[in-house]
């Protein structure tokens, strides 16, 4: 642990980048790896970047072409090993749906299924995102817990803004919940006008999804709303104060 943070307090002083901690709206893949490759680069070796990363090549970091110590930035599936760092992008949002009490499994592999139809790395999605009527939906929260995602919500009227670049409206859903598209609203409302579907609705008995693309980085507390907390106060024989507030 020490020589890690040794290393790492260095190449942040010499080359003005901590390579385990991406700024916001980026992951890296293989953090255990990062002091390797810091260290090979104190030792004077030099490295190629692989793919566009502005606040990497704002750096001091010694790029040079066709080396062996590699960095990538890409929102494709691509992993990394103790001499190739790999930094996706959060650029993609999840947009769910689901009838009340889905489980989670059902949600997860529905999830799995997308993003690989999608060719789309986990750490490259920013957010999963639904309707606000999901707050408290069990299955969607633990699906935002298994993956360390910010769970983001927008009321049917948000939703709406976007009625006009849904692939699948539906006025069954309209007549439910007040929007024409849960899944594919909620993903096109959390990458913004700028963004794009890239994966439509998909299904199952009881759930959905659909994949929309910001062209930059989302940053976490821009989209949506996070899940509420609500606090009682009080005594079993009388609540005395109900409050909600925003995590």
């Amino acid at each position: 642990m020490q020589g890690h943070a040794a290393i790492t307090t260095a190449g942040d002083n010499i080359f003005g980048v901590a390579l385990d901690d991406p700024p916001e709206g980026w992951t890296l893949t293989n953090p255990s790896d990062a002091s390797s490759v810091m260290a090979r680069m104190l030792a004077g070796d030099t490295v190629k970047l692989s793919g566009q990363a502005d606040w990497l090549e704002a750096t001091a970091l010694p790029f040079a072409e066709d080396v062996e110590l590699e960095i990538v930035a890409t929102e494709q599936p691509d992993y990394g090993h103790n001499g190739r760092l790999v930094f996706h992008p959060q650029t993609y949002v999840a947009g769910l749906g689901c009838s009340r009490g889905c489980s989670l499994e059902e949600l997860d592999e529905l999830l799995q299924k997308g993003l690989e139809q999608a060719n789309i790395p986990m750490g490259a999605v920013a957010a999963f995102a639904s309707i606000d009527l999901k707050a408290d939906e069990v299955g969607l929260n633990k699906l935002a817990v298994r993956y360390n995602k910010p769970f983001r919500l927008f009321t049917a009227d948000e939703l709406n803004e976007h009625k006009d670049r849904l692939q699948n409206p539906s006025d069954v859903v309209f007549a439910e919940v007040g929007c024409y598209g849960v899944s594919e609203g909620s993903a096109l409302a959390g990458v913004g006008k700028s963004g794009e579907l890239v994966l439509e609705k998909q299904k199952t008995a009881n759930a959905t999804i659909a994949i929309a693309r910001s062209p930059a980085p989302v940053k976490h507390e821009k989209p949506g709303r996070a899940r509420g907390r609500l606090h009682m106060q009080g005594d079993s024989m009388k609540v005395r104060a109900v409050f909600v507030c925003q995590e």
